[in-house]
């Protein structure tokens, strides 16, 4: 056996699909399975990116068949550069056992936007290479789908269609140590149970060389260029070497601007502090990344934002790539946002957009927009204090929002501003737009929210102190009077403040056709001497729309607020959740001012009144739920309430009177009768 001369220590492995291992059921035992508001779910298969610290050198059988590096799932990273951890979290990310894969263990990615990432060592040979993953996937309403991106940047995808291991191949790409690998998962599927999940598993992720890359021709300029400033390998345009100083003092903004596209390079701005009078506006790039290590664009006191309206903005782009860049904005609290509008980062009128690892801070208006422009993914990004929103898009079609975490001013009483701060996350117009993984605290308005926005999805965030609503989906006037089709699941939502007067909910429909709210915790902070309005859950409708129908609210964990849930919507289902609350604060469990409704297998303990109906409400069905400590009424149905059915449900302790109001079908109810 001989070593690599570029992999000394590592494993180099014949070109093999099966690798000496015939394809079996894999083990997931030491996996507990996890509940379902954490988005994390026995599942049947394996998603991983594979590392390697040891590869060893074997020779290829035959000069037509080249060398491939295989890169193990168990001892790679994650997206944020951590270890994998061994056990099942809200990330969607750990490691399992499977007897399949090449040496017993795998990598489970449960999650869109689930990310295994490899940094090429330094001891990577440059060159062009095949890459290849083994995998294998499990099918629910259609195959999985895996990305791979390289610094970033999507490569190629693969779908994969089949339940064993087979070799999927992406694209020949040129790599150099220090690149980061990344396969993501981008189309996961769900449905409450294990055999209606869609995953996907990588055994192994398989390196070709086709080419090895040229060493570089050495010239008599030699000692010059040690002394420049260090730019990665590649086609790469270091914004030193095009004049800017980027040392905190000098105004850098006519150099940054003589960039232009850069002649279709990437963009590097190394170490430094890069001082901008201006806003930098970046026009045409395609298929280029514009990075940072250790870079901060900082806006100057005197800052003007004129026609363009970010510190770096970015406009008529395909396939852009911005990341691990700071930008400090300068804001004026004198003036409103958009009086003077001065973002973070601004991109309009671009595709395939891929914003990451930016730190934003102090942005007059916004910390991070995209309008008008499709495939918009916003991930892994820090906003703070920003004054109207943290991330905002408009009129924007496939747009994803991942893993970003924005923090606000909290209680907007100790800003000395012209009007409160806003908003955290923020979309408006277009179609298709995910908001999952992001955390955000101390949001001085509402947390996050959608308008005019169809098929929109909050999936797995956390929201911690707001003050107005949490999460709220609702039309936009001038684009329809309802939205449809909306998911807000497996959220953590807890500790809304009467920050500002109008607030009313940590979950908000308007006007809403077609949803689901389903795994979310809600948690509310009660002050005492302290009452105002709030409702865990509400859906309703919006000014001049139509009334939100076809609603499903389950599997939800509620917890002190002083309304749970209002129903407005006609024909909702309302199952399988938990409303608690403590007196003499939390009134009610929940409020139905609509007909058709559907409430089973619930459970109501603490709020004064469990169930109210409200006047007029019809044909409401409550069945097999479980009631207590309710010191008014289990079941309130004395407002005019017609053809409502009251089956199999159980009163228990503290509940005295259990069911208020003459109900015609009343039966095979435990603890307690009807008049």
């Amino acid at each position: 056996m001989s070593a690599h001369p570029a992999l000394s220590g590592c494993r180099v492995a014949p070109e093999s699909d099966s690798g000496g291992f015939t394809p079996m059921p894999y083990s997931d035992e030491s996996r507990a399975p996890r509940s379902r508001p954490l988005r994390v779910r026995p599942a049947a298969v394996l998603l991983g990116m594979v590392t390697c610290s040891a590869v060893l050198a074997l020779a290829a059988k035959t000069a037509s068949n080249p060398t491939v590096l295989q890169f193990e799932a168990d001892r790679a990273r994650g997206q944020d550069d951590q270890s994998l951890p061994a056990a099942a979290n809200d990330a969607g990310v750990w490691i399992v056992s499977d007897r399949a894969a090449t040496d017993g263990r795998a990598v489970m990615l449960a999650v869109n936007g689930a990310t295994v990432r490899q940094v090429l060592p330094a001891s990577f040979k440059p060159g062009t290479y095949t890459v290849q993953i083994r995998a294998r996937g499990q099918a629910y309403q259609g195959w999985p789908t895996v990305e791979l991106r390289l610094d970033g940047k999507r490569v190629a995808a693969a779908t994969l269609q089949s339940r064993a291991y087979a070799t999927q191949t992406f694209a020949k790409v040129e790599l150099r140590p220090g690149q980061r690998l990344e396969v993501v998962f981008v189309n996961d599927a769900y449905d409450g149970s294990p055999d209606k999940d869609r995953n996907a598993v990588v055994d192994r992720f398989d390196l070709k060389l086709l080419a090895a890359a040229k060493p570089p021709v050495r010239s008599a300029s030699v000692a010059s260029a040690a002394a420049a400033p260090q730019t990665p390998a590649g086609n790469v345009l270091n914004v030193k070497t095009a004049g800017a100083k980027g040392d905190g003092t000098t105004d850098d903004t006519a150099a940054l601007a003589r960039i232009g596209n850069a002649g279709g390079k990437d963009i590097y701005f190394p170490p430094g502090t890069y001082l901008v009078r201006r806003p930098v506006r970046f026009d045409g790039l395609k298929n280029q990344t514009v990075s940072g290590s250790g870079a901060t664009i900082r806006a100057s006191d005197d800052f003007k934002a004129g026609d363009a309206l970010g510190v770096l903005t970015f406009t008529n782009t395909q396939g852009l790539t911005v990341r691990d860049l700071t930008i400090i904005g300068n804001p004026n609290h004198q003036l409103a946002p958009f009086d003077q509008r001065a973002d973070g980062l601004y991109v309009s009128d671009s595709r395939g957009v891929h914003i990451q690892g930016l730190n934003v801070q102090n942005a007059h208006t916004v910390g991070i927009t995209a309008d008008d422009s499709d495939d918009v993914t916003i991930e892994a990004n820090t906003v703070s204090q920003a004054y109207d929103t943290g991330i905002g898009t408009g009129n924007s079609n496939n747009v994803k929002i991942l893993r970003n975490t924005v923090i606000g001013f909290g209680d907007p009483s100790g800003l000395k501003s012209k009007v409160p701060p806003g908003l955290g996350i923020f979309g408006w117009g277009g179609n298709t737009w995910l908001a999952e993984g992001n955390v955000l605290k101390n949001i001085s308005n509402t947390a996050t929210k959608t308008e005019g926005v169809d098929n929109t999805t909050y999936r797995g965030n956390t929201v911690d102190a707001f003050g107005k609503d949490g999460i709220k989906i609702m039309p936009r006037p001038g684009y329809g009077t309802s939205v449809s089709h909306a998911v807000v699941e497996n959220n953590v939502i807890r500790n809304r403040h009467p920050w500002v007067a109008d607030g009313t909910s940590y979950i908000l429909f308007h006007s809403v056709l077609g949803g689901r709210i389903a795994g979310n915790k809600i948690e509310s902070t009660y002050r005492p001497g302290t009452f105002y309005e709030e409702d865990a859950i509400r859906v309703n409708t919006f000014t001049g729309g139509p009334p939100s129908r076809d609603i499903v609210i389950e599997g939800n964990e509620i917890d002190n607020t002083r309304r749970g849930v209002r129903l407005e919507a006609d024909g909702t289902i309302f199952r399988g959740n938990t409303v608690r609350g403590t007196e003499p604060w939390a009134r009610s469990g929940l409020i139905v001012s609509s007909n058709g409704v559907t409430v089973s297998k619930n459970t109501f303990d603490g709020p004064v009144i469990a169930v109210l109906l409200d006047t007029n409400a019809a044909r409401t069905r409550l069945e097999e739920n479980r009631f207590s400590n309710n010191s008014t009424s289990g079941i309130y149905a004395d407002n005019h309430n017609p053809d409502t059915t009251i089956v199999g449900n159980e009163f228990g302790v503290n509940v005295p009177q259990p069911i208020a109001g003459k109900v015609i079908v009343c039966e095979a109810n435990k603890g307690g009768g009807c008049q």
